[in-house]
């Protein structure tokens, strides 16, 4: 029995998912053109879109009874997850509220106020004591915004400090930080309340986790049967990836500079707001530490990486020779024995390249790291950067004889990333990471996220060595295969990545979604991924080429989700 439940679906299941996905693309759409709220009052806030969620769920689960999978315990646990997210959403959507709550010194409140000047009152009275900005010692930038506060309850009194990804709770009331007055007096703070909601949707989130691992890792997954026959070295891929993702911490810089009062009036805190490029500042700190003769480590770590990203003809260099490489090998059969030997000179290159590219991508990444103070995660050159690093790992975990095409396919697609990041990053100086996205779970969020994508790049240059050259059945079988075998883990991750983006946006803007164009985007690449193993005429098995045409295409989604989000829709992904 295997893990894919590809077959004849539904045709309730096909039409609903399909109305689903054009639903959100247009939603995103209409509040680009017509604002936020004619996109909720239209779409995201409307009672079918709701029901179309329901009888999604509903008649998959249906379909799985009906169809005797029952005792498949994983695929049903991943599925019974999405009724218990779906009832979470449902709970926050009917029993939540939040609002903001203005302090300012010397003034108790016990009320907030919502979206629609709707007036709630508090089972407590809150008081603002103090607010500070923390800023950095070296650079003046802002590390951290806190408010202190002191709660008044019918028992007790005590002080509460809140400041960015550290929020308060009192009786089941969230409190963050929003934004704060000129003159350092007063602070705006949202609060949320959602005492069900969000405790069901976690338990949804756990389900899904554990669904999803217990239906890849059963014995009965299909993944042995894919495993065996792409080849036994390409497991390895499949192990290299979560130990990557747990090993790039974020390494922001610790609230323990000095305290100043005062900013811009009304400033907010979100992602979006305008944020002074570190560049200039660290600059300065280069001219003056070469004036004094003793230059820093930071100032020297910002001088190479300067050179290094002002020279953009390595990375030319580096795709021209991952395109060369690639290209005399594409036309012969890369998973099976042939006659095709190349020249010592090339094959040399072969071994060598992938270590080179490496290691320039990973002096890329260690000096932006030490300059920026924090992991390569927060923008759109900074991401790619990370997706070249990932695929020049892969490249060398697949450089075995057995896994020859991923050895080949990956420096390329490490190639195209470092280069876009290099030409990016020249009209997109650096720039400090906002205190709000000063999260661990950034780099969490980002490198699984970024982790799919690569894994979904290399998928379609697979799709495009078996469409645009003639493949002997067995060779296309073999290409299939590792092809179907990469699209579990880049699905899983990306679904591991969402979730982790929800439960830090719950703790950073108290909602777990919010269906900002960049959350929407990322689910409905998610569904149009997940559909090949659900539709039998997209099985790898039954219809290869059709299944590689179909991946292919779907990639065009992943771009739109990367780039034309990040560029054409607004929200509060706009500066990633």
């Amino acid at each position: 029995m295997r893990f894919s439940i590809a077959s004849k679906p539904s045709p309730i299941i096909i039409t609903v998912a399909a109305l689903l996905m054009l639903s959100m693309a247009s939603a995103t759409v209409i509040e680009r053109l017509y604002g936020r709220d004619c996109a909720w009052g239209t779409i995201y806030g409307s009672w079918w879109f709701m029901v179309l969620w329901g009888v999604l769920v509903l008649s998959s689960l249906t379909y799985l009874f009906k169809k005797r999978l029952r005792q498949r315990r994983g695929l049903v646990l991943l599925h019974l997850s999405l009724t218990v997210i779906l009832l979470g959403a449902s709970v926050t959507r009917l029993t939540s509220v939040s609002g903001h709550l203005r302090l300012h010194t010397g003034f108790p409140v016990s009320y907030f106020t919502t979206d629609d000047g709707t007036t709630h009152n508090l089972p407590f009275i809150t008081e603002l004591d103090s607010f500070s900005i923390i800023t950095s010692p070296a650079t003046g930038e802002a590390l951290d915004y806190r408010a202190c506060i002191t709660v008044h309850t019918s028992s007790v009194h005590y002080s509460q400090s809140i400041s960015m990804n550290n929020i308060g709770h009192i009786y089941g009331y969230r409190l963050y930080m929003s934004s704060f007055d000129a003159d350092g007096r007063g602070v705006i703070l949202l609060v949320s309340y959602d005492p069900y909601g969000t405790a069901i949707t976690y338990i949804g989130f756990l389900l899904f986790l554990v669904g999803m691992a217990w239906s890849i890792f059963s014995r009965r997954s299909r993944l042995h049967h894919l495993y065996h026959t792409a080849m036994r070295p390409a497991v390895i891929i499949l192990f290299i990836f979560p130990f990557i993702s747990h090993g790039l911490p974020c390494m922001a810089a610790t609230a323990s500079g000095s305290v100043v009062d005062g900013c811009s009036p009304g400033q907010s805190l979100t992602p979006v707001a305008s944020i002074p490029y570190l560049t200039a500042r660290l600059s300065v700190a280069v001219y003056e530490s070469v004036e004094s003769g003793a230059l820093s480590s930071a100032a020297i770590a910002e001088t190479l990486y300067n050179t290094l990203r002002a020279e953009t003809w390595p990375a030319y260099i580096c795709l021209a020779l991952s395109l060369l490489l690639c290209a005399p090998r594409f036309k012969h059969r890369l998973t099976s024995s042939s006659s095709f030997a190349p020249r010592l000179t090339t094959h040399i290159l072969q071994r060598l390249f992938p270590f080179v590219l490496f290691c320039y991508v990973s002096l890329h990444v260690l000096l932006r790291w030490i300059v920026t103070g924090h992991a390569p995660v927060s923008n759109i050159p900074e991401t790619l950067l990370l997706m070249s690093w990932l695929s020049s790992a892969l490249s060398l975990v697949a450089s075995s004889r057995r896994v020859p095409v991923l050895g080949l396919l990956c420096p390329v697609v490490a190639s195209v990333c470092i280069l876009a990041s290099v030409l990016s990053d020249s009209i997109s100086p650096l720039s400090s990471l906002p205190p709000i996205l000063r999260s661990p779970l950034l780099s969490v969020h980002v490198v699984l996220v970024m982790v799919s994508y690569t894994l979904l790049f290399c998928i379609a240059l697979l799709s495009v060595r078996c469409l645009l050259h003639g493949c002997t059945p067995a060779t296309l079988t073999r290409l299939t295969a590792l092809s179907r075998l990469l699209l579990y883990p880049a699905v899983s991750f990306l679904a591991s990545g969402i979730i982790a983006g929800a439960v830090w946006a719950n703790i950073s803007w108290g909602t777990y979604w919010s269906w900002d164009a960049k959350e929407t985007w990322a689910l409905l690449t998610l569904m149009v991924y997940l559909a090949p193993f659900h539709i039998h005429s997209l099985d790898s098995d039954s219809s290869p080429r059709l299944y590689h045409i179909y991946v292919l295409v779907a990639f065009l989604v992943v771009l739109a989700t990367y780039f034309g989000v990040s560029y054409f829709l607004p929200g509060m992904h706009s500066y990633a």
